[in-house]
């Protein structure tokens, strides 16, 4: 059974970090790149954002019986493909499965000032974008 108070609730802690990532971006990249909390900080935000994102995501594709994805590369292309999501996210969201595997699984896919200049460039904005495409999906 698919709960959609479950999604209401990933929604919301998504866009708890996504307000984080942005108040973390407003700050200097040396300052928040040399500093291990603010980075620390950082690297969890955007990793809560992007797995809820994720999350919710495969929710809609359950709730609409959309093709299983197979990896979580799949599932915004799945959105996408199905028209849940605008096209014009396809380019931005590609990023988010292999940001989030590299967060999880391997820190050191991506120097700090890279993770910082990923998100400062399109993941934060993008993330904000598709929280509220997200919202009115579920």
């Amino acid at each position: 059974m698919i709960n959609n108070e479950h999604a209401v609730k990933r929604i919301a802690q998504m866009q708890e970090a996504i307000g984080s990532v942005k108040d973390i971006l407003k700050m200097p990249k040396k300052s928040v790149c040399k500093d291990n909390i603010k980075y620390g900080a950082l690297e969890r935000f955007l990793q809560v954002a992007i797995e809820n994102a994720l999350h919710v995501g495969n929710f809609v594709i359950a709730s609409r019986g959309l093709r299983k994805p197979e990896k979580y590369e799949d599932i915004m292309s799945i959105l996408i493909d199905n028209k849940v999501v605008p096209k014009k996210f396809a380019k931005d969201t590609s990023v988010m499965a292999p940001v989030r595997n590299s967060l999880v699984y391997d820190l050191e896919t991506y120097e700090r000032e890279e993770t910082f200049d990923i998100a400062k460039k399109n993941l934060a904005r993008t993330l904000h974008e598709l929280s509220k495409v997200l919202e009115k999906s579920i």
